[in-house]
């Protein structure tokens, strides 16, 4: 929406996610929720919304996005770990995306010390997005096994 949300709007976003929910889990899948900034923005006031109206959705973060929302991601997990199944992972730079996982500013060990405290994270993916105009200095092939290999060594996975 090109404004905040009404209470009619986000009602209805809630029912259409509720029937997403009971497909995934006629299929046997867990459905969860993905961010982008503006889900998080404003003191989290769509999340906030949408968790009033559908409390057991979980959660599936990208860390990234929130951090970009003005989100600490480590405190986001702190405050929402319970409804978190899966993680976003990616990298960046003083605001800006980095080639790789490893190359930027995250701390992925922190992130994995709440991981392992909150114990319900069964999934996680490395996502890689550049700006507009970035210019690889490396294969994406060597990019993605480097941004592997930095998950292995910080988070264990």
């Amino acid at each position: 929406a090109p404004e905040r949300k009404t209470p009619q709007q986000l009602d209805q976003q809630a029912g259409v996610l509720k029937d997403i929910a009971a497909i995934c889990r006629a299929h046997g899948l867990q459905m969860n929720l993905h961010n982008h900034t503006y889900e998080v923005q404003d003191g989290e006031y769509e999340l906030s919304e949408t968790l009033k109206r559908f409390a057991d959705v979980k959660l599936g973060p990208d860390l990234d996005w929130l951090t970009r929302a003005g989100v600490d991601p480590a405190d986001f997990l702190k405050r929402h770990g319970e409804r978190v199944v899966f993680l976003h992972l990616r990298d960046n730079l003083d605001g800006h995306w980095v080639e790789g996982v490893g190359d930027g500013s995250m701390d992925f060990s922190a992130i994995r010390d709440l991981v392992e405290q909150v114990g319900s994270v069964e999934h996680a993916v490395v996502e890689l997005a550049w700006e507009a105009g970035f210019e690889p200095t490396r294969p994406l092939r060597e990019t993605l096994k480097l941004s592997r290999e930095h998950i292995r060594e910080t988070m264990g996975w």
